[in-house]
């Protein structure tokens, strides 16, 4: 699979696949980005008229959110066209559960403090829920609910309510915050990225949650 010459002369900045014939590269291309769509046989790009693409988020085979900043951009197969998110929020991540249930997550435009948006099917709405402050990334969990990494830990979403679970033990080692985190498709598992203090040094550990 080769890339066109458009895409692969660009820098990276957002990939999302939703299956084998349905994938999305955003990329940046000096003062715009551009937009590559894999449909299973051929590449086709759009130009976008962002900065930078910061997360896309496709939803089905007609509809996809690219996020820039404060503004969204949403195909609908057809044609791309704005979206004006609720006012200083600057999305960093996004994932869903459904086409109809769907979070983004980054930070507020004025004094950086996280942020998280909720997708209902027809529009983006802050999320005032205290449980979900400060979160830095957000999975789905494979059974119609959702993961989400706070400062309190790993939480857990379903039937509109939030439960938190523990970090896990490791010998020698002091988790200090859970930084991302990825859910294994067939599974009830999930990756996390821990951040860790041991003794004078820090770094990032890798480990496996499983439900």
């Amino acid at each position: 699979m080769r890339l066109p010459k458009a895409l692969a002369a660009a820098p990276p900045t957002a990939l999302r696949a939703l299956s084998r014939d349905n994938a999305w590269l955003g990329v940046h291309a000096g003062k715009k980005s551009l937009a590559g769509h894999w449909d299973g046989r051929k590449w086709s790009v759009s130009e976008l008229k962002s900065a930078w693409i910061s997360s896309l988020l496709p939803l089905s085979g007609s509809s996809v959110w690219a996020f820039d900043g404060d503004r969204a951009r949403h195909f609908n197969g057809h044609a791309w066209r704005t979206v004006r998110l609720p006012r200083g929020s600057v999305v960093h991540g996004s994932d869903k559960t459904s086409a109809r249930d769907a979070w983004a997550v980054g930070a507020q435009r004025n004094d950086e403090r996280p942020m998280a948006l909720h997708w209902d099917g027809k529009k983006w709405q802050r999320v005032t829920d205290r449980a979900v402050f400060g979160v830095t990334g957000i999975a789905p969990d494979g059974s119609g609910g959702v993961y989400a990494a706070t400062p309190k830990g790993l939480a857990h979403y379903r039937e509109g309510r939030w439960t938190f679970i523990k970090d896990p033990k490791v010998s020698g080692y002091r988790l200090t915050q859970l930084y991302d985190l990825e859910h294994i498709p067939g599974t009830r598992s999930l990756w996390t990225i821990h951040l860790f203090a041991k003794g004078d040094s820090s770094g990032t550990l890798l480990s496996r949650y499983q439900a």
